[in-house]
């Protein structure tokens, strides 16, 4: 072998600063590495913030802050609770006016398919409702 320098990359370390995948969901919360987020989320694969709603019900001025956010997001999932009752046209229409491609689907859903996407490396963002 010889002396060149390579880089060396550590797959574990890596690993390891992904800590925005959800381990665990409840009512009471959501589990991210040892961290608990006892409120709704706003997630990205950098940082996890409380998702600030006003009451139980998601309007359109919850998503206020995506127009601040660069780069678009590939994708912007949505977790709106335990069941669907609406469509949401509203909110698709402001993301197709905002150019985030969105999908919207139940809590649970939204943090499955926010784990499988991070695993993938795609540059997500998640708003996740507490389940109801």
């Amino acid at each position: 072998m010889n002396n060149e320098k390579t880089q060396m990359v550590d797959l574990l370390e890596a690993k390891a600063k992904r800590s925005t995948v959800i381990n665990k969901y409840s009512k009471s919360g959501f589990l991210l590495g040892k961290q608990l987020y006892k409120n709704s989320i706003f997630i990205s694969s950098e940082k996890v913030e409380e998702w600030k709603l006003q009451g139980d019900r998601v309007t359109l001025t919850d998503f206020n802050f995506l127009k601040k956010v660069q780069p678009t997001p590939e994708l912007l999932i949505i977790g709106m609770g335990e069941c669907l009752e609406n469509p949401y046209f509203k909110i698709r229409s402001l993301m197709s006016d905002l150019n985030v491609p969105v999908e919207i689907m139940t809590t649970s859903a939204a943090c499955r398919t926010w784990n499988v996407l991070l695993s993938e490396g795609r540059n997500l963002f998640a708003c996740i409702k507490l389940p109801n």
